[in-house]
């Protein structure tokens, strides 16, 4: 999605570990509350937290909340509004974020209205702790009189919710002594920082395709490389996006070259974009090999970038729309594990009430039971960094990673410049507390389906005329992106996997073609401005695989590959990272936690099988070590009762088992086998119970008993089997 188009644009990528379970706790206060987790205590006659049912707002945007005053009640004493955590899962946390919705009347303007949070900390040794019991946090609320209503989160590490405010309570707000109209208080568990294992390649997704959509459309359908002489079309044809083998193919490149984030498309409820991610994308197969986070295309849905009360109210209603159908899906991304990630096209260019529409859907989202983690379309390598843009936002990210900056960037000192602007843009995220995913493209050119309605110079893949077809996506990719990644949450974010009408996808041409410089315009030239275009194939995948990928292969057993199985990276006996195969039985290890230069033995296991172990892997610098299959062995069936294997159960299996145990006779290839009782141990027992079998007429050795012949537990430990 690049500037002056009105049509679609892509967006990009993020990434992280999922969870099905909500952890926020909500009251929606009125004059009945709507109450989830959170109570409104002391709300009674007499007390200090004494508040009542009112109707407040902006006109047009009126809310039921509660004031701390009633408008006929003269009780000076009522300067707080008390809370109690009866979720018992947010109620233990220590580390909580506890936001509210306040309205900043018009009448606090020159007032110095300030809201101020109270909470039991977790040293308060009970109700007389007065200092410990009534922690008050640092971050105190101005009101201003901005005629809005106003949503605050208080960060609190220290939390120690046990009902000792008041007996009643564990935590309040301080008003001083204004009336102020609270809405709804949220109160959700804030987990601690996760070690990241892997670098999150997320990539913008578009699962917009039909036949139709591949043809020339002015600026809006039709793709470049269709226009050159000859094309270069996608290795998997002019597809539909709602095709299933397509969907397959799309995942299974994403999984098995380190595209581990999908960045979905996300327009409006019930579009062909939504119904193909609800229908087709989530409930396939190898649905589970990634993740997924969502652009939220505001430029598509509504228009313009002026944000509007209506606006607002449309943009929440969608944010309960993911709420309920994307954010509940197990490999959903979430930061910690528990804040789902949502990004947001070209938030730079808002304008109106963005503080609004921020608070408008973490609300949404909250009275469905999730805290969202925001990521604002903030990079703009052309600008400097707005630290008061960007300090609204969880974390930012940018889409339009061409800026209308043409040519070959490493000769016209562009690439110099997105450098430079990728470390700003970093240092002042960090400075502000958020988390900066840097963002790329591979190229850009959109001329051959905005022939009339947009002059956008073509970007090159190549860095200079000479280099190869992915050297700009090596240097913006491997050499920028990589090297400025957030620590906690290392995600780049790719414009894009499959955005063919502007030609930054990095999904696989056919490969086949020579490079042309060629088009289908009446001068030849006029789409591709002379710039070779190379049908790379899968080079570009293979670019993001070598980055971010040590090691790859496959889990195979006797019967084929072997999906689900667990691979430990072993460092001599320790065990430094676990990965499981994909649905193809393919799987990666990623280098992020692995030394260059370093061997590594890989142990494979699966439930049936025998382990695997390979020999060392040396970690590589430059690429991945490919190949590196993992056979699992098949495990034998048994037979007990069977001892010595002789394929009968009599006299001479007590005797093996006997000298065995005793007379250091020869080894039995199976110790499940002659483990008759099932007692999980080897002993004289053992070779007992079969002798009162044969002569005493004593139950039979336990099942698998000859000549049943079973796989049973502990099986994979036999060197072989007694039965077949």
């Amino acid at each position: 999605m690049m500037p002056a188009r009105a049509a679609p644009l892509l967006a990009l990528c993020l990434a992280f570990s999922a969870s099905l379970e909500a952890k926020v706790a909500s009251v929606d206060l009125g004059s009945t509350d709507a109450v989830k987790g959170v109570q409104n205590t002391q709300r009674g006659d007499g007390s200090d937290g004494e508040n009542d049912a009112s109707t407040c707002g902006p006109a047009g945007a009126t809310r039921q909340g509660r004031t701390n005053r009633g408008s006929t009640d003269d009780d000076v004493a009522d300067l707080y509004g008390y809370f109690l955590v009866t979720d018992a899962e947010v109620k233990s946390s220590p580390r909580l974020r506890i936001s509210a919705t306040f309205h900043d009347d018009v009448g606090f303007a020159g007032q110095n209205v300030r809201v101020r949070l109270h909470y039991t900390n977790a040293a308060s040794t009970g109700p007389g702790d007065i200092a410990n019991t009534f922690s008050a946090h640092a971050v105190v609320l101005s009101l201003p009189g901005s005629g809005k209503w106003v949503r605050q989160t208080w960060t609190v590490s220290d939390a120690g919710f046990r009902t000792f405010m008041q007996s009643s309570s564990d935590f309040r707000f301080d008003f001083g002594t204004a009336r102020v109209c609270t809405d709804r208080v949220d109160v959700g568990t804030d987990p601690a920082p996760v070690e990241a294992t892997e670098h999150l390649v997320a990539a913008h997704y578009y699962p917009w395709y039909t036949v139709s959509r591949w043809s020339y459309a002015e600026c809006v359908a039709g793709a470049l490389r269709l226009d050159l002489v000859e094309p270069q079309p996608p290795l998997l044809g002019k597809y539909d996006s709602s095709t299933p083998s397509v969907v397959d193919q799309h995942l299974r490149w994403c999984a098995e070259y380190g595209v581990n984030v999908l960045i979905l498309e996300f327009i409006s409820p019930n579009s062909r974009e939504d119904q193909i991610c609800r229908n087709v994308l989530f409930p396939h197969a190898r649905s589970d090999d990634v993740q997924y986070t969502v652009l939220y295309d505001w430029a598509i849905r509504f228009g313009s970038f002026d944000v509007t009360p209506a606006r607002i109210t449309t943009a929440k209603a969608d944010f309960d729309h993911l709420a309920r159908f994307y954010f509940e899906e197990p490999t959903y991304l979430k930061v910690r594990g528990e804040r789902p990630v949502v990004m947001i096209y070209v938030t730079r260019a808002f304008t109106g009430d963005v503080g609004g529409l921020i608070d408008g859907v973490r609300e949404a989202c909250a009275s469905r039971g999730f805290d969202v983690f925001l990521v604002g379309d903030e990079f703009f390598f052309i600008s400097a960094p707005s630290a008061s843009k960007i300090a609204r936002w969880d974390g930012i990210f940018g889409y339009d990673c061409y800026a209308s900056r043409g040519g070959h960037w490493g000769s016209n000192g562009n690439l110099d410049l997105f450098r430079q602007r990728t470390a700003s843009y970093r240092q002042t995220a960090e400075a502000a507390g958020v988390k900066f995913f840097p963002s790329c493209a591979p190229g850009y050119n959109d001329r051959a389906i905005r022939r009339t309605c947009a002059d956008h110079p073509a970007l090159s893949r190549r860095v200079t005329a000479g280099d190869g077809p992915t050297s700009l996506f090596r240097e913006v990719f491997r050499e920028t992106a990589l090297k400025q990644v957030n620590a906690e949450v290392p995600l780049i974010a790719i414009t894009s996997f499959n955005e063919w009408h502007e030609d930054t996808q990095i999904e696989p041409t056919k490969g086949t073609g020579a490079s042309t410089a060629v088009d289908s315009s009446a001068s030849g030239s006029a789409y591709t401005q002379g710039l070779a275009h190379d049908d790379y194939g899968l080079e570009h995948l293979e670019l993001v695989r070598d980055a971010t990928v040590a090691v790859a292969g496959r889990v195979l057993g006797p019967d084929g590959p072997v999906a689900g199985a667990a691979i430990e990276v072993l460092d001599g006996a320790s065990v430094v990272l676990t990965r499981k195969s994909f649905s193809s039985g393919a799987y990666t290890i990623p280098r992020l936690k692995l030394s260059t230069g370093k061997a590594y033995k890989l142990r494979a296991s699966a439930p049936g099988y025998k382990e695997a172990e390979s020999a060392p892997v040396t970690v590589l610098g430059d690429r991945t070590q490919t190949g590196i299959d993992l056979t699992l062995g098949a495990v034998p069936k048994v037979s007990r009762g069977d001892c010595n294997a002789d394929h009968s159960v009599d006299i001479s299996d007590a005797v093996a088992l006997l000298f065995y145990l005793f007379a250091q006779g020869r080894r039995i290839s199976c110790a499940e086998a002659c483990d008759a009782d099932e007692s999980g141990d080897l002993n004289v027992t053992d070779s007992l119970y079969v002798l009162r079998f044969l002569f005493r007429g004593g139950p039979p050795p336990a099942p698998p008993g000859f000549p049943a012949c079973e796989v049973v537990p502990g099986a994979d430990q036999c060197e072989a089997g007694n039965c077949v």
